[in-house]
């Protein structure tokens, strides 16, 4: 019997433990992704088969850190949240030949056991062109100033910045220039201001260089060639006029003060032929604003920042935070630009409206005066009610206010004393950050007119399987217990001993007949 019991209840136990394999954790991750260079995506990771009271923690490694990095390196999961991501930025393409270097490994661990899992990243280059509105110029060297203008265009998914256009022959005829950010699928411009007399006939090459704050980075090259010859006639076809548009939409710069003969050709928003040369020049548009990257490799500006803030030197932690939170305020700014030009001076506004909902603490603006603006700071009339750094003479500024509250509007104004295109509106750049956001307010709560009633809370697969077995446990012991009881109680009675039987005798009479007979005999002889 004991064998028995014992065998049924290895058969229950093997039964138990089967069934508490349906308890047991799974954890996962998105097994592909695509990054762009430059910018950020999110992984997603989670856990399930938790229960209440289970911690895992996750842990991510294996990958290159030159080609990939985040700025979190462990998170932890729970039954109340068993799913998270983490925000992985996109370096170089340099590991797009081993995919090993391109993997991230995650490892969860809850205590006890250790699960994997993993995945691929592909990372997408930058793509950018570059292109002059006429390659081919003629000059004579009597003519007045013209402007050439160099357009970069930017066919990739992610926005490129630290865009360097320079001259490969060094002869300064072509300054270098810098383009600080261009968003995907869209161009900017570049202009430089010449006069016949002093470029001459020749072939200036340019290379142009594009890069994400990453160490990769992607470069076009192009030729101009200027004719400057002497004599009188104007020039038969001079395709640079300013109100041309360039490849990829950007418009031309208007010449300078005083060609008449290019004036006429010049129309912008505001301004037609035949106007009085004070006549006021306006222009405006609405830049889309992107997640702010110039802080990463910005020793100038990290420094501009380290001293309005007054917290000493700015660590790794603290620009990725600036980062993240830059990602997070973009998109709750509008943001509208407006300039006012007349011969002898030039307003550029810009205005953001907050549309947040909670309160940014020191919020920065970072924003890049193109020099076809003003060549310097120097140069430039700001007025605003932040507080202005100048991060480089260049021009570049950055603008703290202390506090910008939901709905709250700021503007920015830069005034020289000079006449400028319309087109500088679009080449001007702008970045916004963040030290950090309030916690939104939390709204009263109504009063409690009755109590709602609990939810009930739900049981640990773990503590079931716990309380079946001490309830096998218990059975089985009782079980035993009275199978014992019951053999000690129980007396040793031998059975008596059955006399065999007479076999028939040949008459066929049976021996019961003659004990009969016998008996008969003996009551016979008593009475």
């Amino acid at each position: 019997m004991n064998h028995k019991i014992l065998t049924c209840l290895g058969f229950l136990a093997f039964a138990l433990f089967a069934m508490s394999g349906s308890f047991a954790i799974t954890c996962t991750s998105d097994s592909t992704k695509t990054i762009n260079l430059g910018s950020s995506e999110l992984i997603t990771v989670s856990c399930s088969g938790m229960s209440s009271g289970d911690n895992v923690e996750v842990t991510h490694s294996g990958y290159n850190p030159n080609c990939l990095t985040s700025s979190t390196s462990s998170k932890t999961l729970s039954y109340a949240s068993p799913s998270t991501t983490f925000s992985f930025d996109g370096l170089s393409t340099a590991c797009q030949s081993n995919v090993a270097e391109r993997t991230i490994g995650w490892s969860f661990d809850d205590g006890t056991n250790t699960y994997s899992s993993s995945t691929v990243v592909t990372l997408s280059p930058l793509e950018i062109t570059a292109s002059f509105a006429s390659s081919s110029i003629s000059k004579t060297t009597t003519d007045s100033a013209f402007y050439v203008t160099l357009t970069v265009s930017n066919a990739g998914s992610t926005a490129v910045s630290s865009v360097e256009v320079t001259e490969t022959t060094s002869t300064g005829v072509l300054s270098s220039k810098t383009i600080t950010n261009i968003p995907a699928q869209s161009s900017q411009s570049v202009s430089w201001s010449l006069t016949p007399s002093s470029v001459g006939a020749n072939t200036y090459p340019i290379t142009v260089r594009a890069k994400a704050p990453t160490t990769d980075a992607t470069t076009d090259s192009m030729t101009l060639t200027i004719t400057a010859s002497g004599g009188d006639d104007p020039p038969a076809d001079d395709t640079t006029s300013p109100g041309s548009s360039s490849p990829g939409g950007a418009p031309g710069l208007a010449p300078a003060a005083g060609d008449d003969e290019e004036e006429d050709n010049v129309t912008t928003q505001g301004q037609t032929k035949g106007k009085p040369e004070q006549e006021k020049v306006t222009a405006s548009n609405k830049p889309e604003l992107v997640p702010g990257v110039g802080l990463r490799n910005n020793e100038k500006l990290q420094d501009a920042l380290e001293k309005v803030l007054g917290k000493g030197k700015m660590n790794e932690n603290a620009i990725q935070n600036m980062l993240r939170l830059s990602a997070s305020i973009t998109a709750n700014i509008e943001t509208q630009r407006n300039l006012e030009s007349t011969d002898t001076s030039s307003k550029v506004t810009t205005r953001m409206k907050y549309n947040g909902k909670s309160k940014a603490k020191n919020f920065v603006v970072y924003e890049k005066i193109p020099k076809t603006f003003a060549e310097s700071t120097d140069n430039i009339t700001i007025n605003t009610n932040g507080q202005v750094e100048i991060v480089e003479e260049d021009p570049e500024y950055a603008i703290i206010f202390s506090e910008l509250n939901p709905g709250q509007t700021i503007e920015i104004s830069y005034t020289v004393d000079q006449k400028v295109d319309a087109s500088v509106i679009d080449v001007m750049s702008s970045e916004v950050y963040a030290e950090s956001i309030a916690e939104p307010p939390v709204a009263a709560k109504p009063p409690v007119l009755y109590k709602q009633p609990e939810d009930k809370k739900t049981t640990s697969p773990a503590l079931i399987l716990a309380i079946v077995l001490a309830l096998v446990a218990v059975i089985a012991y009782l079980f035993v217990k009275k199978s014992q009881k019951q053999n000690t109680t129980k007396r040793f009675v031998p059975s008596p001993i059955r006399q065999p039987e007479n076999p028939k005798t040949p008459s066929g009479e049976s021996d019961n007949t003659e004990n009969k007979k016998d008996s008969s005999e003996k009551d016979d002889a008593q009475s």
